[in-house]
């Protein structure tokens, strides 16, 4: 008796013994039963199943319904041998299966294994697999889904493949048993996301459930990098949120309150900060800059705006700054000795123990930046001081106007005028040329005062003493600065005046 009150009783039926289940009232029992912890199955005639599939389940040789997941040959009472197998539910599986490393499919009869057939894949009527003699699949290219775990794989010709499979218009990605990937996977040396449906996350943001991610267009997760706007770190990929400052991977970033990064000049607590733009010189766009040149502006190893006005040094290296702050460049900048000279280059630095070309002149640099021209001397290049006649012509009363206008932007003089080289005065015969105002201080000093007269539209002054008149020599003749004549009249004619003078009345010649 069993912990029903009932029992087993075995029987011989036409010569057979079978075994038949009696409850407690002494009636025979049919269908699923229950006794001593284990299901049986007897038949409506009350005999016990046994070795055998009832309704997808299968009855070992004592009648007992196992859960122990297996592959088992079945004999039918016609005599035919069918296979199945047994999940670990205790019940056959049907429809497409994975058993091992190789797919069967069951559905025939009451879920054995096909042999010898076409079945149609998972997903599309249209893609077919044949099905050998052994259960396996022999041809066929497709997707094919396990029907107990869920899993997808997929066949090219026959062959269950791994790997990247591009299908339609998509990557999917097939771990070393052969399933579809989802989520993160690791390949290659580089994050890929795989969508729910097994698509590559490509050119978009995913949230994971942990933070957003950009993924390229070839999939890979984006490191150490900005993308749309948006900074993701280098360790995790996941994008930085947050506004204000921020500090990641040896960079310095300023988010908006959105989290995108803020790009160019940025003013924060009276200090001026530059942050780079898409397709700049950084790597990263919103990252700030440090110790370069923006534009013209200088910004500090702390990417602070260097403010300020005259020669500004950074390292071993000097800039010069106009009033407002903006660095020079391409300019000649005079000292506080007019003699000498010094000179940014393109990129805002001092030129310093080093030579260069301008318009055919050779000019050198010494080791505190100081310009001399060359002198050959057949050996190794020696120094002068005549850089200043070199580069520029001073007029009598010291105003430079000749300049090697193709060797800078500008000049910049000791009292802080400059001279903006493509608008210099060009040419030795115009070098010299006085304004009235310097025309007069500078006769006044030679003992000349200014008479109620012009000669050619040019002031002209008479020296009682000399009893000669003078009047600027606009057309510098032989570079000389004065025309002089007995009277006002003569200095109108080359042939009636005296000659050419330079600035101290000494004749030049006419």
């Amino acid at each position: 008796m069993d912990d029903n009150g009932g029992e087993w009783v075995q029987e011989t039926v036409d010569g057979n013994s079978f075994w038949f289940y009696y409850d407690s009232n002494g009636d025979r029992v049919t269908g699923w039963i229950k006794s001593n912890g284990y299901w049986y199955y007897c038949y409506g005639d009350g005999t016990m199943a046994h070795d055998t599939m009832v309704n997808g389940y299968y009855v070992n040789n004592d009648g007992q319904w196992t859960t122990e997941e297996h592959s088992r040959e079945i004999i039918h009472d016609n005599g035919d041998h069918f296979w199945y197998h047994i999940g670990p539910n205790g019940k056959a599986v049907t429809g497409w299966n994975k058993i091992g490393d190789n797919f069967h499919y069951y559905n025939y009869p009451g879920g054995s294994m096909t042999y010898d057939n076409t079945i149609k894949g998972s997903y599309s009527d249209s893609e077919e697999f044949y099905i050998d003699d052994d259960g396996n699949i022999a041809s066929g290219t497709g997707w094919i889904k396990d029907e107990y775990s869920g899993k997808c794989y997929y066949y090219l010709e026959g062959s269950m493949q791994t790997g990247w499979v591009n299908y339609g218009d998509s990557w999917y990605y097939l771990k070393d048993d052969g399933s579809m990937a989802t989520g993160w996977q690791y390949v290659n040396g580089f994050w890929y996301y795989l969508q729910s449906d097994g698509s590559m996350a490509a050119n978009k943001w995913v949230n994971d459930g942990t933070g957003w991610y950009y993924l390229y267009k070839d999939g890979s997760m984006a490191r150490g990098a900005t993308a749309n706007g948006y900074y993701v770190c280098q360790e995790t990929g996941k994008m930085v949120t947050g506004a204000g400052w921020k500090h990641i991977d040896n960079k310095y970033f300023y988010l908006n309150g959105d989290d995108s990064v803020v790009t160019g000049w940025l003013k924060d607590k009276n200090i001026w900060y530059y942050f780079y733009p898409e397709n700049s010189d950084s790597d990263s766009q919103g990252e700030m800059a440090e110790d370069t040149t923006i534009d013209g502006w200088n910004v500090g190893d702390d990417g602070g705006w260097i403010n300020g006005t005259g020669w500004k040094q950074n390292g071993d290296d000097w800039y010069y700054f106009d009033d407002n702050g903006k660095m020079i460049t391409n300019t000649w900048i005079q000292g506080k000795d007019s003699d000498d000279w010094y000179y940014v280059d393109s990129d805002g630095k001092m030129l310093q123990s080093t030579g260069r070309d301008f318009d055919g002149i050779r000019i050198g640099f010494d080791g505190n930046g100081v310009a001399h021209t060359f002198e050959d001397t057949g050996g190794d290049a020696q120094y002068n001081s005549d850089v200043t006649d070199a580069i520029m012509l001073l007029n009598p009363v010291g105003r430079a106007e000749k300049v090697i206008v193709n060797s800078a932007d500008k000049f910049i003089l000791k009292d802080g005028s400059e001279i903006i080289a493509k608008d210099a005065v060009k040419g030795a015969a115009k070098a010299t040329r006085l304004t009235a105002p310097e025309a007069k201080k500078l006769a006044e000093s030679i003992g000349f005062k200014k008479v109620n007269a012009n000669s050619h539209g040019q002031p002209v002054f008479y020296n009682s003493k000399l009893k000669k008149y003078i009047t600027p020599d606009v057309d510098s003749h032989n570079g000389g600065v004065w025309k002089m004549a007995n009277s006002i009249e003569e200095l109108a004619s080359k042939r009636t005046r005296l000659g050419t003078y330079d600035a101290n009345l000494n004749r030049i010649g006419d």
